[in-house]
């Protein structure tokens, strides 16, 4: 890498610091960001970048109950991907939408034939920014 390759990733590193932004990974692009999104984040406005990571992780489900599901997410705005930790996805577009999770409670009686379990609903709405670069 040249001098003025470094020296340039250098004040674009320290611009890009100082103004709380992201900075650039090793190879000179810009390192995406994760955000989490846990049990408290429930109900509320998760702002990403086009790039960012989202992983949602919600309260852990009780015991005797069933994972937490995907039912509904914003598929022009957000991409599964691989969420250590929770459920993830990838900003890809700007726009915005609604993740909605659900997990079935498992009650110590079995059920009624026909009778369809309790459920737990976690659901936060995105809002994905063009970045600016």
């Amino acid at each position: 890498m040249s001098a003025a390759r470094r020296g340039a990733l250098f004040l674009t590193a320290m611009l890009t610091g100082a103004c709380g932004g992201t900075l650039p990974d090793a190879a000179g692009g810009v390192a995406r960001r994760t955000v989490r999104a846990g049990q408290d984040d429930a109900g509320s406005v998760v702002r990403l970048d086009v790039g960012d990571h989202l992983v949602v992780s919600p309260a852990p489900s009780a015991s005797g109950s069933a994972a937490w599901r995907v039912t509904t997410f914003p598929v022009n705005v957000l991409s599964p991907s691989a969420g250590e930790g929770g459920i993830g996805f990838d900003a890809t577009a700007a726009g915005l939408g609604r993740i909605v999770l659900m997990s079935e409670v498992q009650g110590p009686a079995p059920l009624a034939p026909g009778a369809r379990p309790p459920h737990r609903v976690y659901t936060i709405t995105v809002i994905v920014s063009a970045t600016s670069a």
